[in-house]
């Protein structure tokens, strides 16, 4: 059985109507209907599938589900899935202003003042004012250098890499990305989501540099993990929980430079997510007119 088959029987059953009614209507042989219904077959085109949805009288969300049923069985789950989600990576170029502008709330700076080196926060409203207080220190200074080692589970992270102005003081901001490395729909799915997060960034910060390294997502990253998410600047260490509920800063010179070197053994094994092109005049040329033939 396929997922169209399994969708189309439920509405059957469910529109209390018979593929005799639905064939009449629609005007689909009411042989295919029946191969369709137990899996034999499929629709030839979308046209089908449409005239059969209006035949049973599915409303807008009904024919929905079963034209993404028809596409994933036409097309097979793991392709329809990359395809999906390489749209929403396409559809992020022309929506580059959608993240909010962020404030640091007043009393930040105070949580910032520690006497001990290093403070345990509890909360994922504190933990996140502490993370915008961070970055923007680090923002304000000359030549700044910001290293994150971090997953597109913690949104709030890439919501404040567009909206603090990195730019202005010319603040680095490096992060490694772990890509799934197993097989199958799911990891392409999990790492073309991280494409799509990143398209928005790379378009408002011209200071951030991702790479990236290959390996099993889901034992790095889990509610078992200790401290995964790591934000490192040339003040404060943060380490943050995989629910993002629990987090330990530093001010210690001494972890800053422990983890600062961590980061750097972790950055000779990966490669870079994208690199800059600045064609010479004649590649720009060459490349144009290989375009028009």
């Amino acid at each position: 059985m396929t997922l169209f088959a399994d969708t189309l029987k439920k509405y059957l059953e469910t529109k209390n109507t018979t593929i005799y009614t639905i064939s009449k209507i629609s005007g689909v042989d009411r042989t295919m209907i029946q191969h369709m219904k137990v899996g034999k077959r499929m629709p030839a085109n979308v046209a089908d599938v449409t005239a059969i949805a209006k035949a049973m009288m599915l409303n807008p969300s009904e024919t929905a589900e079963l034209l993404r049923a028809y596409h994933i069985s036409h097309m097979g789950e793991e392709n329809f899935f990359r395809r999906e989600h390489v749209s929403k990576i396409i559809s992020s170029f022309y929506d580059m202003n959608s993240a909010d502008e962020l404030v640091i709330p007043t009393g930040v700076q105070d949580m910032l003042e520690m006497n001990e080196a290093l403070k345990i926060i509890n909360g994922q409203g504190n933990i996140n004012r502490i993370l915008k207080a961070v970055l923007e220190i680090e923002a304000n200074k000359k030549s700044g250098h910001i290293k994150l080692m971090v997953q597109p589970e913690y949104q709030y992270i890439f919501d404040c890499l567009t909206s603090i102005d990195f730019n202005r003081n010319n603040t680095l901001v490096e992060a490694i990305i772990v890509f799934d490395k197993n097989e199958g729909h799911r990891s392409t799915t999990y790492n073309l989501n991280i494409l799509q997060k990143l398209v928005p960034i790379l378009f408002q910060c011209e200071v951030f540099h991702p790479y990236y390294v290959y390996d099993n997502v889901d034992t790095l990253f889990n509610n078992t993990s200790m401290l995964p998410f790591k934000i490192i600047t040339s003040d404060f260490v943060l380490t943050i929980s995989y629910e993002q509920d629990k987090a330990v800063l530093y001010n210690s010179q001494d972890m800053v430079a422990l983890t600062c070197d961590t980061f750097q053994k972790s950055l000779s094994v990966a490669n870079p997510i994208c690199q800059a092109f600045h064609p010479t005049p004649e590649e720009y040329l060459q490349s144009t007119f290989l375009s028009e033939r």
